[in-house]
């Protein structure tokens, strides 16, 4: 009875319960006289329900070339990095895309320097727009895959609404993942700074919450696995026998007065440029590019 009922069944998935050309009554008699149409189609209606549970969906495929950039800062990017950056993607053919965190700035909501720091027509609807901006150009490229992650900096929003009169405001103060219509752009989000992270392969992707001097070593021994961050805008790396840390660097312009509160010092051991990451049989491979005098070098060519 039960391979009749599962040959019946298929049948009825296939041509649809709706389009079956006899009754349920009629159908039930050529598997059992004992059994009525009311009992067939709810025994069908369990098997239907089995047969969607059991549906496992597929893993997306991660292996090949990803790029991720951290730290733009946008609309204090660098604008000459990121086309460098992009002549890159153009050239090597990634399929995916990861924004690591801090892509706005949120000056407009930064408690640094307040007061100190006047820029003429920086609000936050001019972040949002020329972010938008940044956005198209790195998606004129067809990705195959894109991530978000949300930085400290996009986090400002959450503290600053915290501080608000909800009623008052209501939802006029559109969040970083809204403004950028990130959902609309196909980006899986992970908006939930610091505790979100993202698994590529055997490396875990975060923005990065902490700073020190040896930043890279650091993280790795309280992690304990493969990791890649920005954060910090340091560039290094540290590797212990099969797990590596990598602190990428960012890509934003650091001449810009919105970094005046870190000081000549702290600005020496910042770094601009960009990680490429190659997933092989499930392991990342890892390479950071530097910008150093306004070019980048990668695979014996110079892009300026």
């Amino acid at each position: 009875m039960n391979n009749a009922l599962n040959t019946i069944f298929r049948i009825i998935q296939a041509q649809g319960k709706e389009n079956i050309p006899v009754t349920w009554d009629n159908l039930a008699k050529t598997v059992s006289s004992d059994l009525t149409g009311n009992a067939l189609r709810k025994k069908y209606s369990r098997w239907e329900n089995s047969q969607k549970a059991i549906q496992v969906v597929q893993p997306v495929s991660q292996e090949g070339t990803w790029v991720a950039f951290f730290d733009l800062h946008c609309p204090f990017h660098n604008k000459k990095l990121l086309n460098a950056a992009m002549r890159i993607v153009e050239d090597i053919k990634p399929i995916g895309l990861i924004l690591g965190g801090d892509v706005l700035d949120m000056h407009s909501l930064s408690s640094h320097d307040k007061g100190k720091i006047a820029i003429p027509g920086i609000n936050l609807g001019y972040e949002y727009d020329e972010t938008n901006k940044v956005l198209d150009q790195i998606e004129d490229y067809d990705w195959t895959h894109k991530v978000y992650i949300e930085g400290n900096h996009e986090a400002r929003h959450k503290k600053y609404m915290s501080g608000v009169d909800n009623n008052k405001l209501g939802s006029a103060l559109k969040s970083p993942v809204e403004a950028l219509s990130l959902k609309d752009r196909g980006y899986d989000i992970y908006a939930n700074y610091p505790n979100d992270e993202y698994t590529l392969g055997d490396l875990t992707v975060y923005h990065g919450e902490s700073f020190s001097v040896h930043i890279a070593y650091s993280d790795l021994q309280k992690i304990k696995k493969s990791i890649i961050c920005g954060h910090t805008h340091r560039q290094q790396s540290h590797s212990e026998s099969e797990i590596d840390a990598y602190n990428v660097g960012a890509m934003a312009d650091f001449d810009s007065p919105v970094f005046n509160y870190a000081g000549k010092i702290q600005k020496k051991s910042w770094s601009n440029g960009l990680a490429i990451i190659t997933i092989v049989e499930g392991k990342a491979h890892v390479e950071i590019l530097k910008w150093k005098n306004n070019r980048l070098v990668f695979g014996g060519k110079i892009y300026e």
